[in-house]
């Protein structure tokens, strides 16, 4: 995260220690706000960044503009994911949110080609990710503006030099502000000082939004683990099947107009005594056999009570094939409906 708001939070005797030790349930405190701690951002700069990204990633760069976020992919040549971003343009240059531990090998994974382009590419420790849950109408007093904030899913604006993003949401509406310091503390100080109906929240409890609506995530111990589609990318506006070629673009084609897919994501929730990894092994209850694997997970801390996104064998899941983490576990997992698909979809 950008590394001013980290020292703001610890002088304002908020450690960030204590942005990752609860995980509020969100049916219980769905209007926040909350610095995202664990989130960075990479910035993509010079005459050559569209040509290079458009190369390298599974989203059409040229829909990026200054009213249009993308959420997309980057893949190895066989088509495996090593990261899910959103993207974004301010002025020439190009922002890349993603989780803070796979920045550096992404970074370190793409100058291996950018040295070829009049492009620069890096991480800006300056920029403060934001992400806020509720009313629109609360938003604007917290910004201190009457302009009309995006209202569908992707579509961005800058304001005062900061990016506002509408992130997928059913209720109420999410974005992610992508600020600078003074913007971030205007935001976050009324809710972190009581001074605001607006709950102060913490990463743990967006993670918990995003993933009920079903927005996977690629971490250090899952890179390279799933093709784009079986994380549901498809749905999500996240691959382009236009734009032409980008690393990994032949076996992403191919699984779309060729291949059947056999995998899937899919929501579930359980009750978990100890903490699971994401690529943790899902196993069908009755038989052993592996079905899946996690992809993301959240638990609230007093109950135990988690929310788990999943990659699982998609003709398992449709008779809600009960599930394990091993021969011993206890745990009983529940089925749920992603925003984006039907239950007909998933459970048939």
């Amino acid at each position: 995260m950008s590394t001013q708001l980290l020292n703001w939070l610890n002088e304002s005797s908020y450690p960030i220690e204590s942005l990752h030790a609860d995980y509020p349930n969100s049916e219980e405190n769905s209007h926040f706000i909350a610095p995202l701690s664990d989130y960075a951002v990479i910035r993509v700069a010079g005459p050559d960044a569209e040509k290079f990204l458009q190369g390298q990633f599974s989203c059409d760069i040229r829909e990026v503009n200054g009213d249009q976020s993308r959420m997309g992919t980057a893949n190895t040549p066989k088509g495996r994911a090593y990261a899910i971003f959103r993207i974004a343009k301010q002025h020439d240059d190009y922002l890349i949110r993603l989780p803070a531990s796979i920045a550096e090998n992404v970074c370190e994974r793409l100058n291996k080609y950018i040295v070829f382009s009049k492009a620069t590419l890096s991480i800006d420790s300056s920029i403060c990710v934001v992400g806020y849950s509720g009313e629109v109408t609360e938003l604007n007093r917290l910004l201190n503006t009457e302009e009309s904030l995006p209202t569908e899913t992707d579509s961005c604006m800058s304001l005062d030099n900061n990016l506002i993003i509408k992130v997928p949401s059913v209720t109420p509406s999410r974005y992610e502000i992508w600020s600078d310091i003074s913007t971030a503390q205007k935001l976050l100080t009324p809710a972190l000082e009581g001074q605001s109906d607006i709950k102060f929240g913490v990463q743990a409890l967006w993670n918990w939004s995003e993933i009920n609506e079903g927005i996977a995530e690629v971490y250090p111990e899952t890179q390279e683990s799933y093709v784009p589609q079986m994380l549901n990318l498809q749905d999500l506006n996240a691959i382009s099947f236009k734009k032409g070629c980008y690393t990994g673009q032949e076996i992403v084609a191919r699984m779309k107009y060729l291949g059947k897919l056999k995998k899937e994501m899919f929501l579930l929730s359980a009750t978990l005594t100890t903490p699971v990894t994401p690529g943790a092994d899902l196993y069908a209850t009755e038989t052993g056999k592996k079905v899946g694997s996690i992809v993301r997970t959240v638990s609230h801390s007093n109950n135990h009570n988690s929310r788990l996104l999943a990659v699982l064998d998609i003709e398992a899941a449709k008779v809600c094939t009960p599930l394990s983490l091993s021969d011993d576990s206890s745990e009983v997992f529940t089925y749920l409906s992603l925003p984006y698909k039907s239950e007909v979809d998933h459970l048939e």
